[in-house]
Parts: C-alpha cells; sequence; structure tokens
C-alpha cells in the first residue's frame, strides 16, 4: 500500500512473499529471518525492484521509503474486503507504528 497524503514523499508498506523471501534474501547475501527486514540493504534491493517496475512514472510518484513485513492482508484478518480491495483506514491504524517509523527508518 501507497502512503504519500500529507508527507513529503511516497512511502509504501511491502508485504514480502515468505516462500519466496530465503532465495531472496540469499541472493543479496542477507539471513533469511525476520530480522533481516529492518536491514537498510534489504530495503534497498527491495526499493530498487519497486524503481524497476515504476521507472516511467514522473519522479513525484516514485517510492523513497518502505516498510517491510510478512504479515499477509487477509478477509480474515480485516486488512481486505472480500472483493480484494485494500481497506485503507485499518491497514493505516494497523501499521500506524510502521508507517511513523518511515521517516526515520532509512
Amino acid at each position: 500500500m501507497i502512503v504519500g497524503e500529507n508527507r513529503p514523499f511516497l512511502s509504501a508498506i511491502v508485504v514480502l512473499n515468505s516462500e519466496l523471501w530465503p532465495e531472496f534474501a540469499e541472493s543479496i547475501g542477507q539471513p533469511a529471518d525476520e530480522t533481516a527486514l529492518s536491514s537498510k540493504e534489504v530495503k534497498s534491493a527491495i526499493l530498487k525492484r519497486i524503481d524497476e517496475l515504476v521507472r516511467q512514472f514522473p519522479g513525484y510518484a516514485h517510492i523513497r521509503r518502505i516498510s517491510l513485513s510478512f504479515e499477509p492482508w487477509t478477509i480474515d484478518n480485516g486488512l481486505i474486503t472480500p472483493t480484494m480491495k485494500l481497506k485503507r483506514n485499518v491497514i493505516s491504524q494497523h501499521f500506524a507504528k510502521e508507517i511513523e517509523n518511515i521517516s526515520i527508518d532509512q
């Protein structure tokens, strides 16, 4: 989910695929555990992948910071609707601490 309202830059809450994580972590020389999610190297590598996907977007639309999680967004935990739409307010409340820390972390 992209976060940017009333902020100087765009950030994102990124949910990683826990099945693909070990291979990705190994490819960038990081441990495949949750402690690596806060490492600058991991965040930098993921931001690089995001940048490749949005390269054609104008500069103001690029993601500058991220917060990483393995917690899936599901109907059961109330973070998405039955039609698979994000419940932005619920996600924002659930990840409030992470959203506030995004500007400090990197």
